[in-house]
């Protein structure tokens, strides 16, 4: 709604003890303190769309969850405000669409305590660009109460590319590496460099990857699951993410069944003689992929399955908007 109209609304301030849920569209020029969901004492989501400098007063303490949609010119802005929500808020920036940013970004640096970020990043056709800004966006922030960390393409969009030495420099700066647990990366970027990122993570409990939507080669290989694989009699703190419980994949399928049954095999192993709960993998396949599993693959799974040392979930990819 335009600016004069939501300004209209000053009279419910107070007068919203149910509301729980939060959807905004807000343009315009702001004249008045827009403060009249601050008193809102159950409101925990809230979806954001409009300047950053029109965002109104929020029980920033009390959300569980805040999206801002699209894009304001001036990110250093839209990050700050993590610094008024909650470690506990999931906040997330969606659709920010950044393909036409040929300049490098200028971005004030932010420090929070959010525990749980999301971002969906339209990005330049260059693979050189695309990598620096997603690498400008991690150098502006520092989190180091992080514990839950997806980065992917906005949907249809072009591929991201990983920008490996600033995502570790965000690690060493924020000093999460022993407590981020959940990273979903949707980028592309090569076997070394997935290895020596994982490596620093080993508090990591689940990961999603996702092959890029493009020529590109793929992530999820044989020469990957080789090194996510678990030796029962080993020394599991030396392995690749040890205390890795869950893997969620969006696959081209370019590896080996054989090869991916060991891998599920060795986690479901060490997890069994650990007495934890069972490894959980979920695979989709894109469509332009001949197919899923093959039946013996298929019949090996269930079977772990059925004496409780995995829980799967295999389905066809179906794209939905982020």
């Amino acid at each position: 709604m335009g600016i004069r109209l939501f300004e209209c609304l000053s009279e419910i301030k107070g007068k919203l003890p149910h509301l729980q849920d939060l959807q905004l569209r807000i343009w315009g020029t702001q004249k008045s303190k827009l403060d009249f969901f601050e008193d809102a004492p159950r409101l925990v989501a809230v979806n954001y769309s409009g300047a950053v400098s029109l965002v109104p007063g929020l029980p920033w303490g009390t959300l569980r969850s805040f999206t801002y949609n699209g894009g304001d010119k001036d990110l250093g802005a839209v990050f700050a405000l993590m610094s008024r929500c909650a470690p506990t808020t999931v906040f997330q920036l969606r659709r920010l669409d950044l393909s036409r940013q040929s300049d490098a970004l200028d971005i004030a640096p932010t420090t929070a305590s959010t525990a749980s970020l999301i971002l969906s990043i339209g990005v330049p056709s260059s693979p050189e660009r695309a990598s620096d800004i997603l690498g400008e966006i991690l150098d502006s922030l520092t989190l180091p109460a992080l514990c839950y960390l997806r980065l992917r393409p906005t949907f249809d969009a072009r591929p991201l590319h990983w920008p490996t030495p600033a995502f570790l420099a965000f690690l060493t700066r924020s000093a999460c590496t022993t407590s981020l647990t959940f990273l979903e990366l949707d980028a592309v970027i090569s076997l070394d460099a997935l290895v020596r990122c994982l490596s620093t993570l080993p508090a990591l409990k689940t990961l999603f990857l996702a092959d890029p939507r493009s020529t590109h080669s793929p992530n999820l290989t044989d020469a990957l699951f080789r090194c996510l694989a678990l030796v029962p009699d080993g020394d599991q703190a030396s392995f690749l993410v040890p205390r890795l419980g869950c893997l969620r994949c969006t696959t081209r399928m370019r590896f080996k069944e054989a090869i991916f049954l060991a891998f599920v095999r060795s986690r479901a192993e060490v997890r069994r003689h650990g007495r934890t709960r069972p490894f959980e993998v979920e695979v989709s396949w894109f469509g332009g992929a001949q197919r899923g599993f093959g039946a013996g693959t298929r019949t090996a799974l269930m079977e772990m399955v059925r004496e409780g040392e995995v829980v799967l979930a295999i389905t066809p990819y179906t794209a939905a908007p982020v």
